[in-house]
């Protein structure tokens, strides 16, 4: 018998013993009605349906449906916070990269793990359970300032629950365009955007003249302008009164004196600071990270890192021309949509041809529309 032959007898062998073992139809019925009979007898309650309630005649029972917890993200949890003890409470003052720093009710500033995304100017709930406070809780923040992030798609939050976002320039190299970014990014928060140009105890009586025609259209449009020195105290009452009672975020490139206007305000602050570079008069990044420091007359202020630019990502032409109200006074254009780059009969480039518009303000939107 060859090797196909014995796999065959094989087979027929293992159907047979199949067929075998089969039970009749009739057996495995009694079988089945043996097995509900032994399992009534092990139980003296009547057997129930799933889901079977017992009601009373004429009860009436509301079933609520089982949902899915709403999923939030960090800062929009009311009830976490709620349930904390306000004791507990405390608002984070400076962000690092594996520990974060809060000032609790009572005024200590104490190390914390941030066990969820924190940003300087929340409100949080702490859980002191064991050697090291950790956040439990991130209250919903009334505001945010943020900007693009190093990876493509992401953001970076700035800080949160601020009232203002005061955009500091150098008066010698002023970048103005930065004020018109930082209000794109703001969007319809509810902030105050405030310019403040610092280092004016550098200038002379033609290159102040110079300045103030190249901040004149910011005011208009309801940012307010601070000529300040740090260094020379110039400015800085009114500056301090603007603030008072407020909280706000110090924004701007690195060298333009954040740390050292912070100090001005804040003498106990204490923050370090550096002189900018001899070669190109740009500075270093002396401050490497977010803090806040509360101010004698009440408010607090939000020291941040120099930033190199402020990215956007793509900005659509009604977002950024929001940004320029003088745009939407100089009467409409032929068309509904115009971006102001080459459609005929455009308002904007118009009235920037009869110096109605600044040059310098139609070239800064443009730039905007060029962000990627």
């Amino acid at each position: 018998m060859d090797e196909r032959e014995r796999e065959r007898e094989r087979l027929r062998r293992n159907a047979r013993k199949h067929f075998e073992k089969r039970v009749d139809p009739e057996e495995n019925k009694r079988r089945k009605r043996s097995a509900k009979e032994r399992r009534e007898r092990r139980t003296d309650r009547p057997r129930r349906r799933r889901f079977e309630v017992d009601v009373e005649d004429d009860d009436l029972v509301d079933f609520e449906p089982i949902r899915r917890p709403k999923r939030t993200s960090p800062g929009d949890d009311a009830s976490g916070i709620d349930a904390v003890p306000a004791a507990w409470h405390a608002r984070v003052v400076a962000v690092h990269r594996d520990r974060a720093v809060v000032r609790d009710a009572a005024g200590r500033e104490l190390d914390v793990r941030p066990t969820r995304p924190v940003v300087v100017g929340d409100r949080v709930g702490l859980d002191r359970v064991g050697p090291v406070p950790a956040v439990a809780a991130v209250a919903p923040r009334r505001s945010v300032l943020r900007r693009r992030g190093a990876s493509p798609g992401g953001e970076r939050l700035l800080a949160a629950n601020v009232d203002d976002v005061v955009v500091v320039l150098a008066a010698g190299r002023p970048k103005v365009g930065l004020v018109d970014r930082v209000r794109v990014a703001l969007g319809a928060e509810p902030v105050r955007l405030v310019a403040c140009v610092n280092k004016a105890d550098t200038l002379d009586a033609p290159a102040r003249a110079a300045l103030a025609r190249l901040l004149a259209p910011l005011e208009p449009g309801g940012v307010p302008v601070f000529l300040v020195s740090a260094a020379a105290g110039e400015g800085l009452d009114g500056l301090a009164e603007a603030l008072r009672g407020r909280t706000a975020v110090l924004v701007g490139p690195s060298g333009v004196g954040k740390s050292s206007l912070l100090n001005a305000l804040a003498p106990h602050a204490d923050r370090a600071t550096g002189a900018v570079r001899r070669g190109d008069g740009k500075g270093r990044h002396t401050t490497t990270s977010s803090a806040l420091v509360d101010l004698e007359g009440g408010g607090a202020l939000i020291d941040t890192p120099g930033i190199r630019t402020f990215g956007l990502g793509p900005v659509p032409p009604d977002e950024a021309a929001a940004a320029f109200p003088e745009f939407a006074r100089v009467g409409p254009c032929r068309f509904g949509d115009c971006t102001h780059r080459a459609e005929p009969d455009c308002a904007v480039r118009e009235a920037a041809g009869r110096g109605e518009i600044a040059p310098d303000r139609l070239a800064s939107y443009l730039r905007l529309l060029e962000d990627d």
